[in-house]
């Protein structure tokens, strides 16, 4: 028998990008948010897409203690977030003597609906301003970083993916939208080496 093999979120989130890019015209990476001052990250025809990639369904059971009450959260967002998705990964092997490979597995992060294919997902894009209120709101409802120190790990795999006939598909790191549209503040904090978003005009920290 084939022994298993290890994944991490990362390797999902590469998984995805490759799996997708067959069918979707993936643009140029993003230049430097910092490059961008002035501009938006996206085109102004984009609509946008949250994802957080998990390494396996039994890793899904852990977003619920990120919030300071994840019930209320559900009830508050899960009509709003079919264009926020969780992405995991799921060992195949179809016979014994195969090697195993990755599968990938999605659904919306509240209501936990499956979309038909995975490029389907960027077909459920938000505008901006119906994307930036859902993401504060989803954020206002989280305990910091769903841990005591109130700080966002580098670990922590969530993407927004901007759609647009004039661009194709553009990705960025969830704290890059945060810092550069939302204008959350970034910053370090020693000696820990823990990056910090922290809600603007708010001292609590995300």
């Amino acid at each position: 028998m084939t022994a298993s093999f290890t994944w991490w979120e990362k390797t999902v989130e590469y998984a995805f990008i490759l799996q997708t890019e067959k069918k979707v015209d993936f643009a140029a990476p993003l230049a430097g948010v910092e490059e961008r001052a002035g501009d938006g990250i996206f085109a102004s025809d984009s609509r946008l897409v949250l994802i957080e990639f998990k390494r396996s369904y039994d890793t899904l059971s852990s977003e619920r203690g990120k919030f300071a009450n994840f019930a209320n959260a559900a009830a508050t967002l899960s009509a709003r977030d079919a264009h926020h998705f969780i992405v995991y990964g799921y060992e195949v092997q179809k016979r014994d003597d195969d090697k195993p490979w990755l599968g990938l597995a999605a659904e919306t992060y509240f209501s936990a609906k499956e979309p038909k294919t995975l490029n389907a997902m960027f077909d459920a894009g938000l505008s901006k301003d119906s994307f930036n209120a859902y993401l504060d709101e989803f954020l206002r409802l989280k305990r910091p970083d769903g841990r005591s120190s109130g700080t966002i790990s580098p670990t922590a795999y969530a993407s927004v993916f901007g759609v647009s006939k004039s661009q194709g598909v553009k990705t960025v790191a969830m704290e890059d939208y945060l810092i550069h549209e939302l204008k959350y503040e970034y910053t370090m904090e020693p000696p820990q080496n823990a990056h910090e978003i922290r809600l603007p005009g708010m001292g609590g920290r995300f």
